[in-house]
């Protein structure tokens, strides 16, 4: 009698632990894989602003013939070139335009692919167009000119879009977090009434009727052909 109210008291206690320490494993398991959410939202953002920023520099130099504007243009290819690579590969990418910090980036996911390698695809002939600033012709280039503002406008379109896609992804981790602890809750709480109703019927129940015939005693009315509760 005595192992079987063990069981029955130890063991709600001990799929409690297991359900909290279950909980608290996967949650971190979750939080793991999205350390470097943050990050790559705002690397894929800042790929769009480089897009936008080279073209700028680029009609800049068309306008002022600003040489400086050349070292800019090219600084602007390399980061940008680095770190499409690191978002679609995974690696290292630069953290500024001067590559004194970087990161390690994951591999980026299947469902993320087609859309890296449309932007890959767009970056490769624009890159070589913005390059043009070193040609002395380049004034004379009409259609190069077009070609560059047009490349911009339609890659600026698809980093968009993969910003877009890398936010629903930390989106749906956070959302999948706050479900495992929605559903913790539940089942936390579901053993915590299986608790309390054995809790009541192994001990305050017995505990009550031990009291009601110790009364019965102390008034001389009991009967003494009752068992206890045990």
């Amino acid at each position: 009698m005595g192992k079987r109210l063990m069981v029955k008291l130890v063991a709600p206690l001990v799929l409690l632990v297991a359900l909290l320490g279950g909980g608290f494993l996967v949650t971190m398991g979750i939080l793991e894989s999205q350390k470097d959410d943050g990050l790559l939202v705002n690397l894929a953002g800042r790929q769009r602003m480089l897009s936008q920023r080279m073209s700028k520099e680029f009609f800049a130099f068309l306008v002022t013939g600003d040489e400086a504007l050349k070292g800019k243009i090219e600084q602007g290819i390399k980061v940008f070139d680095a770190t499409m690579k690191a978002l679609s590969r995974g690696g290292l990418a630069p953290l500024d335009m001067a590559f004194s910090r970087t990161a390690e980036l994951p591999q980026a996911p299947s469902e993320l692919r087609e859309r890296l390698d449309a932007a890959e695809k767009m970056w490769g002939p624009f890159q070589e167009h913005l390059r043009a600033v070193n040609r002395s012709d380049l004034l004379q280039d009409k259609a190069l000119i077009d070609t560059v503002k047009q490349e911009n406008e339609v890659l600026v379109g698809v980093l968009d879009a993969l910003t877009s896609e890398f936010q629903k992804q930390a989106e749906a981790r956070v959302s999948h977090i706050i479900l495992v602890q929605e559903g913790l809750t539940v089942l936390g709480l579901l053993i915590l009434g299986i608790c309390l109703v054995l809790y009541t019927r192994s001990i305050l129940h017995p505990l009550r009727q031990v009291g009601a015939m110790a009364q019965e005693l102390s008034s001389g009315d009991a009967d003494l052909t009752r068992r206890l509760p045990v």
